[in-house]
């Protein structure tokens, strides 16, 4: 198979790769990469921060929906209070199914490391019995 590149294109990109070897040679040696990294996790944005903070309070983002949803509806309306008992009452199953589906997952993965992440040991100790 004929060479995809002219000569002139090889000899620019030879001399790139060459650049490149001596300056990668002087650079400083980097550091082991973290956990984070290695897992896929992002930097921190304010997106990621808002979304966090979400999903930290889902009680009150769950609450907060239902209302907008009951102000919105000409036909479903309560007290808030109603909506907040049914917002909490939601949300504890949602969690629940959630903490459910996350132990069994952690449990039938083959490289969970039981006591790197005691939250989530307890939680199986919970829900995989």
């Amino acid at each position: 198979m004929a060479d995809p590149l002219t000569v002139r294109e090889k000899a620019e990109f030879d001399a790139t790769l060459a650049a490149d070897l001596i300056r990668q040679a002087a650079a400083p040696k980097q550091g082991p990469l973290s956990d984070a990294y290695l897992s896929g996790r992002k930097g921190n944005d304010k997106e990621e921060k808002a979304a966090a903070s979400a999903v930290q309070q889902p009680r009150q983002l769950l609450a907060k929906m239902l209302n907008g949803a009951a102000e919105q509806s000409k036909v479903f309306s309560s007290a808030p209070e109603v909506l907040e008992e049914s917002a909490s009452s939601l949300c504890d199953d949602y969690l629940g199914v959630i903490a459910r589906s996350l132990s069994q997952r952690a449990a039938n993965n083959s490289d969970y490391a039981a006591g790197k992440h005691p939250n989530l040991d307890k939680l199986m100790e919970k829900f995989t019995q």
